[in-house]
């Protein structure tokens, strides 16, 4: 087990072991600490080495000051997980009048009718080459080189694009159970954090020892390019969780995480294209008992040393293997101070590292081993 932190990550997590140890112990009333050491992201630095304060210590803090963006007041909202509020859908364009002459007869009408409507995604139904979506209705409708057939579609035919929104709306009910899964059993604290999306933003999140967190972010339905959102848990934390998990476009999450010290969470939005719309943040939260954290600690700190002594047994046992073949004398006493430099004695490390002498053969009295002829016992 190492030290934690966050970043973009790919998976499904299993949330059992968090969930047993969230307790119900009350929030505690603590001061912010102004020294508390920060983590740097999960995955950006999973192999950077550790800074000498300690493991899961960032070795450069950022210098920005710790600004109170934490959400207030109580969620009220239909859903934890619902998108933000789109702004006023864009009028759709009428349907151009067809060119005189080009109306089909009404047996193809019919039969191209009957086709079109089967399809129900916009993005196959213009990919179908006779039909093309109609904004309007939400329903594919036939064409052809003159546009859509005559009173099927009177206003926003759209025979190439396809907005966002379809596919959001289509996926809403699977992408709020992939939340729901991701963030487990922790509930809303505070209202969400709503912004534009039209300008890059930031949300630095203060999280506190003694409960558990996690991130819900979403872009609402008329994001109309694409933005980047990263995150990045700045507070030292012992078990798994703390991952930035994509869901859909404009859909992530952090995992449950619970810090040994109060720091933050930092979310950094970013418009990769000229966009509108808005994108918002729900935090999370849980209460953990200290003992959960202690037990978390002390896990992390068994499994350092075990990790520890395989790698230093292991290397001390080539250190006297080596000896050994070039003929040099003391291996032994080699071997023991190798060891020792770690911090170990051969009998801290594991057997199969540690080359021991083969036992003396006993005699046979001194085995107790009963002859074929004698009784047992």
């Amino acid at each position: 087990m190492h030290a934690n932190t966050s970043a973009p990550t790919l998976g499904f997590l299993t949330l059992t072991a968090f969930v047993a140890a969230c307790a119900s112990a009350p929030h505690p009333a603590r001061p912010q600490d102004g020294s508390a050491k920060a983590s740097p992201s999960r995955v950006a630095q999973r192999g950077a080495p550790e800074s000498p304060a300690g493991p899961g210590v960032a070795a450069n803090p950022p210098s920005a000051p710790l600004a109170d963006d934490s959400p207030s007041g109580a969620f009220r909202g239909a859903s934890p997980f619902e998108a933000p509020p789109s702004g006023p859908r864009p009028l759709l364009a009428p349907t151009p009048p067809r060119p005189p002459g080009t109306d089909p007869t009404p047996k193809d009408q019919a039969e191209a009718a009957a086709a079109c409507r089967a399809i129900t995604k916009c993005g196959v139904c213009n990919n179908w080459g006779y039909c093309g979506f109609c904004l309007s209705t939400n329903q594919c409708v036939p064409k052809d080189r003159n546009g859509p057939y005559p009173g099927t579609c009177a206003s926003g035919f759209s025979p190439s694009d396809c907005p966002m929104s379809l596919y959001l709306e289509a996926e809403e009910a699977n992408i709020r159970e992939r939340l729901g899964q991701l963030v487990g059993k922790l509930s809303p604290e505070g209202m969400p954090l709503d912004r534009k999306a039209e300008s890059p933003g930031v949300l630095r999140i203060p999280v506190r020892r003694g409960r558990c967190y996690g991130l819900v972010f979403r872009g609402s339905y008329d994001v109309d390019g694409s933005i980047d959102a990263e995150t990045a848990v700045e507070a030292k934390f012992f078990d798994d969780g703390g991952i930035w998990v994509p869901v859909y476009r404009e859909v992530s999450a952090i995992t449950p995480f619970c810090p040994q010290e109060d720091g933050r969470i930092v979310l950094r939005v970013t418009p990769r294209n000229t966009t509108r719309g808005s994108w918002r943040a729900q935090l999370f939260s849980a209460p953990i008992t200290e003992e959960a954290l202690e037990a978390q600690r002390e896990r992390y700190e068994a499994e350092r040393l075990a990790l520890a002594l395989r790698h230093s047994c292991g290397y001390c046992a080539r250190v006297h293997l080596s000896c050994f073949l070039s003929g040099e004398p003391q291996c032994d006493a080699r071997y023991v101070a190798c060891l020792g430099g770690f911090g170990f004695t051969p009998d801290d490390c594991e057997r199969g590292d540690v080359p021991r002498k083969k036992p003396e053969p006993k005699p046979l009295e001194a085995q107790k081993v009963c002859s074929p002829d004698e009784p047992k016992g």
